[in-house]
């Protein structure tokens, strides 16, 4: 899958019709801009960790 600040990306974003997606057509340019700065996968990969880890707790009779 394409990281944004690369060409698909800014292709998508450059695609949605301001009719139906307003916000995302002003603020286009700027979200192709900050995107690759995001932590959002840093965030995903911190609670699916968690979320395992406590599957892991529950499976093995540790956790409550």
């Amino acid at each position: 899958m394409p990281t944004c600040g690369t060409w698909a990306c800014e292709a998508t974003y450059a695609r949605l019709p301001a009719d139906t997606h307003p916000h995302i057509a002003a603020t286009a340019r700027h979200l192709v801009t900050d995107m690759p700065r995001s932590s959002y996968p840093m965030a995903l990969d911190l609670l699916l960790s968690a979320a395992g880890a406590r599957l892991a707790e529950i499976q093995d009779g540790t956790g409550v």
